[in-house]
C-alpha cells in the first residue's frame, strides 16, 4: 500500500488551457494593443546586465529611461523584464527602443504560440518556457526575446527562469559568451529554454512509467482518469512546443545584419535537440495506448473473475434448487416422504452434490 501511495502523487495535474476563451475576448480590438492575458499578477521589474570582453555590470530594477540611457554601442546589454501585468512599463520600454507595436502586443499575449519575426531593426522570438516545480507539477511561462543592434531584451511573466547558468557564464567569464555579440546571447537564450524541455519530458516519461507500475501492482483499480489526465497534458505540451520547429527554421532564413550567419550552426544544434524532444510525443502516445489497453484488460479480467464466481455458485445451487422444488410439490406418493429419516437422506444427498460440484470446479480450475 505504501508503494501505491508513493506512485499516486506523481500523477500530474492537467495543464490549464484557456487560449480559445482569451482569444475570443480580444476579438474586434485594435492591432498593437498591449494587453496582458496571463495569470501572474507580478510587479514589473527590469534588470540590466551589461558586459564586454573586459568587464561586466549588473543593474537592478531600473526605469525604462535609465535602462535605455545606459545602453552603449561598445557593450552588449541583456535587459531582463520580469512581470508583464504592468503593460505601461512594457509599452514605455518598447517605445524607447522603437519596438514595433505588433511585437509589443505579442509580448503581453501569453496565448501567442511560438514564432519568429523580423521587424525593421529587431528580431523577435516568442516561445514557451516549461519547468517542473517543487510539487512535481509542470508549469509553463510565456517568454519573448527581442534582439537589437547591441542588446537583447527578454520578457518573462514572473521571476525564476532557466537562465541562471547563462548569467553565471557572463559574470564569471566562462566560455566565449563575453567575446561575442548580442546575437550569440540571443541564440543561447533560446537554447537554454529548449534544453529545459528535456527535464519536463523526462518528468512525463517518469509519470507514465510510474502509472504502468501502479497498474501492474493493483490490477483491480481503474486508472482511466489518470491516463486521460496525462494524455491531456501531452496534448497541451505538443501545442506549446511544436510551433517552435517552424519558428527556428524561419529564424535561420532571416537575411539581417543583426545576426551573424555563423551562429546558424548553434541554431541547428538547438533544432536537433527540439526534434529529439518532439520525437518523444509518438513514444508517449504509444505508451499511453498500451497502458489504456492494459488497464482495460485488467478490468475485463476482474469482471470475468466475478462472473466465474457467480457461475460456480449457480452450478452448485441449481441441482439443490431442483431437489427442493421437486419435494415441494406436495404429491402424496414421494420417495421417502413418510420415512422418519427422509429429511436426513435428502440433506446428505445435497451435501454430496455440493462436494462433488466443488471438486469438479477445483479440478477445472474455475476457482
Amino acid at each position: 500500500m505504501k508503494r501505491l501511495k508513493a506512485v499516486k502523487k506523481f500523477i500530474p495535474k492537467p495543464i490549464m488551457d484557456q487560449g480559445l476563451l482569451r482569444r475570443s475576448q480580444k476579438a474586434g480590438k485594435q492591432p498593437g494593443l498591449v494587453e496582458y492575458t496571463g495569470d501572474y499578477i507580478v510587479e514589473t521589474t527590469i534588470k540590466q546586465l551589461q558586459f564586454s570582453e573586459v568587464d561586466v555590470e549588473d543593474f537592478d530594477d531600473g526605469s525604462p529611461k535609465d535602462i535605455f540611457g545606459r545602453c552603449l554601442p561598445g557593450k552588449v546589454d541583456w535587459i531582463d523584464v520580469y512581470g508583464l501585468s504592468s503593460t505601461d512599463k512594457i509599452k514605455e520600454l518598447g517605445d524607447l527602443f522603437q519596438i514595433h507595436p505588433l511585437i509589443q502586443e505579442d509580448i503581453a499575449d501569453t496565448e501567442q504560440l511560438a514564432k519568429s519575426e523580423l521587424f525593421n531593426d529587431h528580431v523577435f522570438v516568442t516561445l514557451k518556457m516549461l519547468s517542473v516545480n517543487e510539487k512535481q507539477e509542470i508549469e509553463r511561462e510565456h517568454v519573448s526575446l527581442v534582439l537589437g543592434e547591441h542588446y537583447v531584451i527578454s520578457f518573462q511573466e514572473r521571476p525564476g527562469d532557466v537562465f541562471n547558468q547563462l548569467r553565471q557564464r557572463i559574470t564569471e567569464k566562462i566560455g566565449k559568451i563575453r567575446f561575442r555579440g548580442a546575437d550569440y546571447l540571443f541564440c543561447q537564450l533560446i537554447d537554454a529554454v529548449v534544453d529545459q524541455y528535456f527535464a519536463v519530458f523526462e518528468k512525463v516519461r517518469s509519470d507514465i512509467e510510474q502509472l504502468e507500475m501502479k497498474i501492474l501492482d493493483n490490477k483491480k483499480e481503474d486508472v482511466s482518469n489518470e491516463i486521460i489526465a496525462i494524455r491531456k497534458n501531452i496534448i497541451q505540451l505538443r501545442r506549446m512546443v511544436m510551433p517552435l520547429r517552424e519558428a527556428l527554421s524561419k529564424l535561420k532564413r532571416f537575411d539581417t545584419r543583426l545576426m551573424n550567419a555563423e551562429w546558424n550552426h548553434y541554431l541547428d544544434d538547438t533544432s536537433d535537440q527540439l526534434e529529439h524532444v518532439l520525437s518523444s510525443f509518438d513514444s508517449f502516445r504509444d505508451m499511453l495506448n498500451y497502458l489504456m489497453d492494459l488497464n482495460f484488460a485488467n478490468l475485463t479480467n476482474e469482471t470475468n473473475e466475478i462472473v466465474k464466481t457467480l457461475t460456480v455458485i449457480s452450478a452448485i445451487f441449481i441441482p439443490l434448487t431442483f431437489i427442493a422444488g421437486l419435494y415441494g410439490m406436495n404429491f402424496n406418493n414421494m420417495p421417502g416422504q413418510n420415512d422418519p429419516k427422509g429429511f436426513t437422506y435428502i440433506v446428505i444427498v445435497m451435501a454430496v452434490i455440493v462436494t462433488l460440484s466443488l471438486i469438479a470446479s477445483k479440478r477445472r480450475k474455475w476457482w
